[in-house]
């Protein structure tokens, strides 16, 4: 009778465990579903190709960045990096990722000057604040924009050293043959990192709100452990491939 008594609780302790398992499977199955269908509903992935986002994305030959973008958001403000369907029918979808700059309302200016002891282009900006045109310090690019002429300035002009801003930082370019971008409601000026080897607004213009696919939440490479996990989860086949959208500027 005792052998049948710790035979039965052995039988109940085995079934117990069993049930725990199949409980704790089914509920990280649950999470790793409900997971996945977040992810589709509220994130949208991309594939970065392509040098122009250097050195914040990767999109070289031997290794891709992933960007999560985030399909709902409120708005965008300066320094978002952003995806672009910069086409112009559904039909024809080409895909750019870059980096916001300028919003509706702002005026922007590009200056031939020297700073530091190196000659290059820099990116003014007047946000309506009163203060005027700015010089904007922008730590993120790869390195600042060479005093030189190319077809990625092909939407806007370039001013021509100190004469357009008169010493102080803060005054409007005045030579008559520059106009610096005034941007409309709802519109983004944007530009790649790898701001000399990048077809941007700089070429193109700004672009609408509705273009915007939406803004990047969180990124990692296809050749890490996230991107192992991601690849099985999704593939290639469930992702957007971004536009190499760049060029180089003809140093002078």
């Amino acid at each position: 009778m005792n052998d049948h008594l710790l035979e039965t609780s052995y039988l109940d302790a085995r079934y117990a465990w069993s049930e725990k398992i199949t409980s704790y499977a089914t509920n990280i199955l649950l999470v790793l579903l409900a997971l996945i269908l977040g992810i589709y509903i509220f994130f949208r992935p991309f594939t970065v190709s392509g040098e122009s986002m250097l050195p914040t994305l990767n999109g070289n030959a031997d290794r891709h960045d992933v960007v999560m973008v985030a399909r709902i958001t409120l708005g965008y403000s300066r320094g978002d990096i952003v995806v672009i369907d910069s086409s112009s029918s559904p039909a024809t979808e080409r895909y750019i990722v870059k980096r916001v700059v300028g919003l509706g309302g702002d005026k922007l200016a590009f200056i031939r000057e020297e700073v530091d002891y190196e000659n290059r282009i820099s990116l003014y900006l007047d946000k309506g604040d009163g203060k005027g045109f700015v010089r904007q310090e922008e730590d993120y690019i790869r390195e600042s924009m060479i005093n030189g002429s190319s077809s990625v300035f092909g939407a806007v002009k370039i001013g021509n050293g100190k004469s357009d801003v008169n010493k102080g930082a803060y005054e409007v370019p005045t030579r008559r043959d520059f106009a610096p971008v005034t941007l409309g409601d709802g519109e983004y000026f944007v530009m790649g990192d790898n701001r000399n080897n990048s077809k941007d607004s700089r070429f193109s213009g700004a672009f609408e709100r509705k273009k915007c696919c939406g803004k990047a939440f969180f990124t990692f490479s296809d050749d890490g452990f996230l991107g192992a996990i991601f690849n099985v989860l999704f593939g290639a086949s469930d992702r957007f491939n971004t536009h190499d959208n760049s060029a180089s500027l003809n140093r002078a």
